[in-house]
């Protein structure tokens, strides 16, 4: 394994038309690139279809709910 940390993100074509998918794309990006992980993780990060509906500040105190019970945090 690496010395860096990288992440995926994938959304289905179920959670509405490519603007919306890449809306919510940019919007994970964006909560995971001010975060700081243990080096070497691979993270994939699936958008739900009801996530693209969530206000930002909502989704971000999720998916930072989420690093932090994964133990992915540095």
């Amino acid at each position: 394994m690496g010395q860096t940390s990288r992440a995926g993100f994938s959304v289905s074509k179920k959670a509405g038309n490519a603007v919306v998918r890449n809306r919510l794309k940019r919007r994970l990006r964006e909560i995971v690139r001010h975060h700081r992980f243990r080096p070497g993780l691979d993270l994939v990060f699936t958008g739900r279809t009801a996530a693209s509906n969530v206000e930002f500040g909502l989704l971000s105190a999720t998916v930072s709910g989420l690093m932090r019970r994964a133990q992915t945090l540095a």
